[in-house]
């Protein structure tokens, strides 16, 4: 994970141990995906979630870049932005506010796709 904003946040997401790394010996376990695959590292957002300020000051630079990086122009800003009802309710708001735009969320339906049953975005209102 890159350096961003003077942060290194790999390093603060291992700290507080967000970032699972395989130590490389056979005998112990990698994780298991929801995808029935195996991974040799994981990332667990919901514990950076916990650290209410580190959580914030990473999507303040995550906002930063995304601003800076692609919404040059204001007619290239977002009105909303929008994440899964689990697990991005909180990200998509924080990111909102640092793009200065709606937040909203999506639910799953029983047929898999994402759905919006609370947040309704406007139609043709652009989404990040």
């Amino acid at each position: 994970m890159d350096e961003f904003l003077g942060t290194d946040w790999e390093r603060e997401f291992e700290r507080i141990g967000a970032i699972w790394r395989h130590d490389g010996n056979l005998l112990r376990p990698n994780a298991l995906l929801t995808s029935g695959r195996i991974s040799k590292q994981v990332f667990n957002g919901e514990i950076v979630q916990k650290h209410s300020r580190l959580f914030g000051e990473a999507c303040a630079s995550l906002a930063a870049i995304v601003r800076g990086s692609f919404l040059p122009r204001d007619d290239k800003r977002p009105h909303y932005c929008v994440g899964p009802a689990m697990g991005a309710i909180r990200l998509s708001g924080r990111l909102a506010e640092g793009l200065d735009c709606f937040a909203a969320y999506a639910e799953k339906s029983p047929d898999g796709s994402f759905v919006f049953r609370r947040t309704i975005p406007e139609p043709g209102t652009k989404r990040c």
